[in-house]
């Protein structure tokens, strides 16, 4: 059977660390404009709600939970291991099954490599993170 031995703290740790760099990716100073354009979006009246937030740390605490487990039952056994396992779940089931939404939902090309781009980052340095704390 399948069990959740993380390290909490490394779990934690990486959670924040996909938030903060998904607030830098998604801000205006990056690519939020460019990514608000590509939805058709207008930028001047895009707000961001508590629940906005809320559902980015969430999700960002599941996808590293479950990261963690991964790396505890594969064979990591230092950093750069991590970093692969993080890439290899991006590859595997972020840019593969996001690229349905290019596909058949017809979402813009551009919007799709901003998030991939995002995912790639996060779960490589979050796989990083967690490997630490393993």
């Amino acid at each position: 059977m399948f069990h959740l031995d993380v390290n909490w703290l490394g779990v934690i740790l990486a959670t924040v660390l996909t938030v903060v760099i998904g607030g830098f990716w998604y801000s205006p100073a990056l690519f939020g404009n460019i990514w608000a354009r590509s939805h058709g979006l207008d930028t001047n009246t895009l707000k961001p709600s508590p629940i906005s937030y809320g559902g980015a740390v969430f999700v960002g605490f599941l996808i590293c939970l479950i990261l963690g487990a991964f790396i505890r039952v594969l064979p990591v056994g230092s950093l750069y291991d991590g970093a692969k396992v993080g890439f290899f779940v991006w590859l595997g089931f972020i840019a593969s099954t996001q690229f349905a939404g290019v596909i058949w939902a017809g979402k813009s090309i551009v919007s799709y490599f901003i998030d991939v781009g995002y995912y790639l980052v996060s779960l490589v340095l979050a796989g990083i993170v967690l490997a630490l704390f393993r």
